[in-house]
C-alpha cells in the first residue's frame, strides 16, 4: 500500500469526517512538499498510534486523538529550512538550534484550528532530557480538566518516535545521536505496520 492508501484507509478506520480529512491532507502535502521522507514517517507515527490507543485502551485517549496528533506532530518542520531538514550527519548546535522550534511552529499552525492536537504537539518533546520549547502555552480554560489526557498523550507520541527508531541494523533501539534521527531513521523503516503484535510490544516498552 502506498502511504497514501494506508492514510486513507486509517482515516476509514476512525470515521474521520471529509472535511477534516481534507484538512490534514493539506497539512501533510505541504510536509511532503518539504520533506517526502518526514510525511512518510509522520503517516507511520500517527496510523501507529492509533492502534496503540485501541490496545492501552488509556482512559480518555481515543484512537481518533492520537492518529491526529500522530499525523501532525512534526507539521512545523514544515517551517524549517530544506538543507537542516534533510540532513543526515554532521550536525552542528545551529541545526539543533533550527530544529527545535518545529514544535512551536506546529503548534502556531494548529491553535485555535485543531486545539486537542496543538496543545498534545507542542508537548511531545518535553520527554527528552533536554525537554523543549522551554516554556509551554498555556491550556485554555475549556481544557485544563484535560491536562491529564493530554500530557499522556504527548507522551505516547513521543514514546511512538522512540519506538520507531532502529539502530544501524535495522533493529529499534530508542536511541538517538542527532536532532532528526528520531525521524530520519524511522522514516527508512517505511515497511512497520500497525498490528497487534507491534502495538504490544510498544506499550510493553512503555511500561519498563
Amino acid at each position: 500500500m502506498t502511504p497514501e492508501q494506508i492514510l486513507d484507509e486509517a482515516f476509514d478506520n476512525e470515521g474521520v469526517a471529509q472535511n477534516h480529512r481534507d484538512d490534514i491532507k493539506a497539512y501533510l502535502h505541504a510536509l511532503k512538499n518539504r520533506d517526502p521522507k518526514t510525511y512518510e514517517h509522520s503517516i507511520r507515527v500517527g496510523v501507529l498510534a492509533s492502534r496503540v490507543a485501541l490496545y492501552a485502551a488509556k482512559p480518555g485517549i481515543s484512537a481518533r486523538m492520537l492518529l491526529w496528533a500522530g499525523l501532525l506532530h512534526d507539521i512545523g518542520k514544515t517551517l524549517v529550512r530544506p538543507e537542516v531538514l534533510t540532513k543526515t550527519s554532521n550536525f552542528t548546535q545551529e541545526d539543533y538550534a533550527a530544529i527545535e522550534p518545529h514544535v512551536q511552529y506546529g503548534w502556531d499552525m494548529l491553535n485555535r484550528v485543531h486545539d486537542w492536537t496543538a496543545y498534545i504537539i507542542v508537548r511531545h518533546h518535553q520527554f527528552r532530557a533536554k525537554p523543549y520549547p522551554a516554556e509551554l502555552p498555556p491550556l485554555p480554560e475549556y481544557l485544563r480538566d484535560k491536562a491529564e489526557i493530554i500530557q499522556v498523550a504527548a507522551r505516547l507520541c513521543w514514546r511512538l518516535q522512540i519506538f520507531l527508531t532502529p539502530s544501524p541494523t535495522g533493529i529499534t533501539t530508542g536511541t538517538a545521536t542527532s536532532p532528526l534521527q528520531l525521524g530520519k531513521n524511522a522514516k527508512s523503516t517505511c515497511g512497520i505496520t500497525p498490528t497487534r503484535e507491534n502495538s504490544l510490544s510498544f506499550l510493553n516498552q512503555l511500561a519498563c
